[in-house]
This record gives C-alpha cells, structure tokens and sequence, in this order.
C-alpha cells in the first residue's frame, strides 16, 4: 500500500485536529459554566440547625460604582464588589427568575452604594448593609425570595488628591 504524504492531507489532517480541540474546548467551557452558578452552600452564619441546603447565584460578576459625594471626597468613592445570592437549591424556576432579572439586580447594587456615601456605608455596617439590599432585592422577585446576599469581594478605591486632575 502506497500512502503518499501530500499537503493537502497534512492540511486535511490539521483542520479535524482543530475542529475536535474547538468542539470539545466549548463543551467543556459551557459545562463549567453552567456549574460555576451553582455553588452548594449548606452551612451559612446563623443557619446551622435549618437544614435547608441553599445554592449561590454568582451570575452578577463583578460590579463598579460610585459612593454619593461627601464632605472629603467630593467625587464619591469608587466601588468594586462581587456580590452572590443565595437560595433554596431545588428552586430552577427561581434560578430563571433571577437569571432574567440579572440586569436589574446589578442596577440595585450600583444604585444603592451611588446613594450613601463611604461613611453611611460605614456607619450603617456590612450586616445592614446586606439586609436592605436582600430587601430590595426580594421586592422585585415573584416566585421565591433569596435567602441571603453576601460579598466575594468588597473595596473600595481611594484615589489620593494628588493625583485627581483639577477641573476647569
């Protein structure tokens, strides 16, 4: 058997290499993804003894804001936080719901942390913090409420006077 190594075989050869790395690279993506927004959580602060296993909602990634001017930083604070939702695991109506409403939970965040400024913030505490945002956040939901609303990451960015450009 004579097999002739010709250009257009290595070519041929080297499109099916690609298109099986392209195929199985997005299946394996997706699936990941599909898993990344749903975190098990079955033991939150004060909610050993329940017994309900809840799931975290991560979809609304990482948001930007700006804190309401105050009496030291007339500009307002910048703002980065990676905010997650919780709810009961066995709720995928409710996990459509907030899918749907995904948009509009982030504008929550940036709308709330916009409105006080880096000292109300501050005085006011993380733990109230996070139940008047679960409170807006529950009055737009219809089918479940979510059970809690926790940070990955909260910072805030302070940017030293010396380096804001003077406006005109």
């Amino acid at each position: 058997m004579n097999f002739e190594i010709t250009l257009n075989r290595i070519l041929g050869l080297i499109v099916i290499f690609l298109a099986v790395m392209i195929i199985s690279t997005t299946a394996v993506v997706s699936a990941q993804k599909k898993n990344r927004s749903k975190t098990i959580v079955t033991a939150l602060p004060g909610n050993e003894s329940d017994g309900t296993i809840y799931v975290s909602y991560r979809e609304l990634g990482m948001l930007r804001s700006t804190t309401a001017p105050d009496k030291k930083n007339k500009k307002g604070t910048a703002i980065v936080l990676s905010p997650v939702l919780t709810y009961q695991s066995d709720d995928e109506e409710f996990f459509e719901e907030l899918s749907r409403k995904n948009q509009e939970i982030k504008a929550v965040f940036t709308e709330y942390f916009s409105a006080h400024t880096k000292t109300e913030l501050n005085r006011l505490g993380e733990s109230a913090v996070k139940e008047e945002l679960r409170a807006k956040i529950n009055s737009m939901l219809s089918l479940n409420k979510i059970h809690e609303v926790y940070f990955e990451s909260l910072t805030y960015l302070e940017i030293p006077n010396e380096l804001l450009v003077p406006e005109k």
